[in-house]
């Protein structure tokens, strides 16, 4: 696909902060864009929020000696505050790191020392834990809350800072924001690095939620979903996002919920089969729509209903994104056949911050980051997803690929969760296709014997996929359901 020339990426991209873009040029100083979901009489508009943003930069500079390039750790449940605390840092030169809250001390702190942080800003909830993880990483400060920053704006005598200026070319290079991610090698902890240039391109050009909506923002912050939406594109495009303290699931609301007002839900990081898409809109009335992004290569696809009713992810976002699949020696793969889905636009990362290994795997000279997602383009240009390259096995010399058989799986009436993972067999010297599976309580029969349900499961699948995708490896039921992991090779250790 052709991509948009450098003159060209550079009209779409008319400021050089991404400062400048949603505050100090944005006529829209009066819409509301961020209100606290739970106390609706707690909001922000454009200008309050950068009010509040500008100040707390204040604070940093003159209690924290804040420099060029110096990194500010936020870990906390979701707050309309936490974007201005976020954009704080990078107004005045710094970057910004949201760092997952659900976690560990010990795994809070590995994440602060990866990014050599100097402060770590939390709230009251989360303080003992977070303050354990700042000593035990050795930041240079102590951490401080929300409400110890409330209490210092307060007073009304804490003045603006100066936002720092930067040419075009230092708006390509001068990092943001740092999101986690395990990347193309699995469970090894990186952080992406999102440049100015990055930013902006986020915020200007992915119009996922027109200007003038009201949508829900139900994920946690450190999500770079949340980045690129309620925190650059809705303050852009005037969106009023509900900021959710999450706590708890949709599944403990009230089954009478009135969901008359949606209309549309956008989801990310997992695939979702187009019968589920179906029977959800027939019982509710709201379109699902799967959206492919990454954290390292921005959003890739521009999703609509329709693809997602074909199972296929859409065609690329805009003629700025040029799209390539691979085969295992690098070269560009015919339509129809399966390859490696590789990525450059001005949304793909600078890199992963601190990691120039991890960054030369990933990110090649041409600057294509190659995903480990693998795809396959029909010869009208729409793209299908068809798993994780990692996951993908080999029985005898049929190349299997998890999804495929998932897909088959969970149509079963007794399936409420499952993952396939190719285990090895000693006798057979190959991988089979094993099924890790979560029972739907509500569908299954109780005083069914646990045989005959892998049984009928396993007839329901092998009779609908070809030889060599049976379940030979056989099928582990786990009868309470949980909350799946991200990654496959996690939810299927829980059963191992």
């Amino acid at each position: 696909m052709a991509m948009a020339t450098p003159e060209q990426t550079d009209a779409l991209l008319p400021v050089n902060t991404i400062y400048e873009l949603l505050f100090e040029r944005n006529p829209k100083k009066d819409a509301v864009i961020l209100v606290d979901a739970e106390v609706p009489e707690r909001f922000h508009t454009v200008a309050s929020l950068e009010k509040r943003t500008l100040k707390f930069a204040r604070i940093l500079q003159e209690k924290y000696d804040w420099k060029a390039g110096d990194v500010l750790a936020i870990c906390a449940r979701n707050n309309i505050d936490y974007v201005a605390v976020l954009h704080a840092s990078v107004a005045i030169g710094g970057i910004s790191a949201p760092v997952d809250h659900r976690t560990s001390a010990e795994d809070i702190a590995d994440s602060l020392r990866i990014i050599q942080a100097k402060l770590l800003v939390t709230d009251d909830t989360q303080k003992d834990i977070a303050s354990e993880a700042a000593k035990l990483a050795n930041l240079p400060f102590k951490v401080i809350t929300f409400e110890e920053i409330e209490a210092c704006l307060s007073d009304g005598t804490v003045r603006v800072a100066e936002p720092k200026r930067l040419s075009r070319q230092e708006r390509d290079t001068t990092p943001a924001f740092l999101y986690f991610t395990s990347g193309t090698t699995g469970g090894v902890k990186k952080a992406a690095c999102l440049s100015q240039k990055n930013a902006i391109t986020y915020a200007v050009a992915m119009c996922m939620v027109p200007g003038g909506t009201c949508a829900l923002s139900y994920v946690d912050f450190h999500h770079i979903g949340q980045l690129t939406q309620p925190c650059l594109h809705g303050i852009a495009a005037g969106v009023t996002y509900y900021v959710m303290n999450i706590e708890s699931d949709f599944a403990k609301a009230p089954v009478g919920y009135d969901l008359s007002s949606l209309v549309e839900v956008r989801c990310a990081g997992d695939t979702v089969t187009p019968s589920l898409l179906t029977r959800f809109h027939e019982k509710h009335g709201i379109k699902i729509i799967p959206t492919y992004s990454l954290t390292e290569g921005g959003y890739v696809m521009a999703p609509s209903w329709g693809n997602a009713l074909n199972g296929s992810s859409g065609r690329p976002a805009g003629s700025f994104i040029s799209v390539k699949l691979v085969d295992d020696y690098g070269k560009e793969v015919t339509p129809g056949e399966i390859g490696e889905i590789c990525i450059r636009s001005p949304m793909v990362a600078m890199g992963y911050y601190n990691n120039p290994e991890a960054t030369s795997r990933a990110f090649d000279k041409e600057g294509y980051f190659h995903s480990g997602d693998l795809f396959r383009v029909a010869e009208d240009g729409e793209y299908f997803f068809v798993g994780r390259r990692k996951h993908l096995f080999k029985y005898f010399n049929h190349h299997l690929y998890p999804e495929d058989i998932e897909q088959v799986l969970i149509e079963h009436p007794y399936v409420s969760d499952c993952c396939v993972a190719g285990i090895n067999s000693a006798e057979h010297m190959t991988a089979m296709a094993t099924a890790f599976v979560v029972l739907a309580k509500e569908r299954t029969p109780m005083d069914k014997d646990i045989v005959e349900v892998r049984r009928e499961i396993q007839e329901f699948v092998d009779g609908r996929v070809y030889d060599a995708r049976r379940l030979r490896g056989g099928i582990f039921i786990e009868r309470s359901h949980s909350t799946a992991d991200d990654e496959k090779d996690m939810k299927s250790s829980k059963y191992l």
